[in-house]
């Protein structure tokens, strides 16, 4: 019996999915119109149907990641009312994301500067306006924290690629980190405190 026919979104979609195991095997400059054509099992024109070029199948295989990974967060702290819990779980569910799409999203981070550890980056906007969603910091504070979020999130993926820490011990580090920004974003920095002094002048925090 003859297989069905895709819709022109579900073939969209297999476009994508191989366009994304073509890149984990050969990178970017991997990934032609021919090839994506000859891996799918379709005729060299049937992806110009759907993408201009090998950069716009990138480019929406970008724009797709980075929108499931931000529905992943969004689901995670939907319907959470404390703000801790809130930040554990957007943060579990972000280092859920690099670790089952991080060997697609290190190809793609790639392509810009200083991101190739494999860590999804959302755009600053999503990430502070989630901030604000959440803690209800005005919007020049609400993108401070953001900028500074995503530094530590990135700083926890390049400490697991190391091994420098188990994924528990990360996302634990990185949630009171994130906890942090986002109260001394909202207090100016009033919140943190001077170290103290203590016996042998060793400085510690109060």
């Amino acid at each position: 019996m003859a297989r069905p026919r895709m819709t022109r979104s579900e073939r969209r979609e297999q476009l994508l999915d191989v366009a994304a195991a073509m890149l984990v095997q050969s990178g970017p400059s991997g990934l032609t119109m021919e090839g994506l054509a000859a891996r799918a099992g379709v005729s060299k024109a049937l992806p110009y149907s759907h993408f201009d070029n090998a950069e716009g199948v990138v480019a929406a295989l970008r724009a797709r990641e980075l929108a499931a990974f931000a529905e992943h967060i969004l689901v995670a702290v939907e319907g959470v009312d404390d703000p801790n819990d809130a930040i554990r779980s957007a943060v579990h569910a972000y280092f859920d994301v690099v670790t089952e799409r991080g060997h697609v999203l290190r190809h793609l981070t790639a392509l810009e500067p200083s991101q190739d550890t494999g860590a999804p980056r959302a755009s600053t906007e999503f990430v502070a306006e989630l901030v604000q969603r959440l803690f209800g910091l005005r919007r020049k504070r609400a993108r401070l924290a953001a900028e500074m979020i995503q530094a530590t999130l990135l700083g926890g993926v390049t400490s697991l690629v190391h091994g420098d820490a188990s994924r528990t011990v990360v996302e634990e580090v990185a949630s009171v980190a994130v906890l942090a920004i986002v109260r001394a974003a909202a207090n100016g920095g009033a919140a943190i405190r001077p170290p103290v002094r203590r016996r042998g002048g060793v400085p510690g925090l109060v």
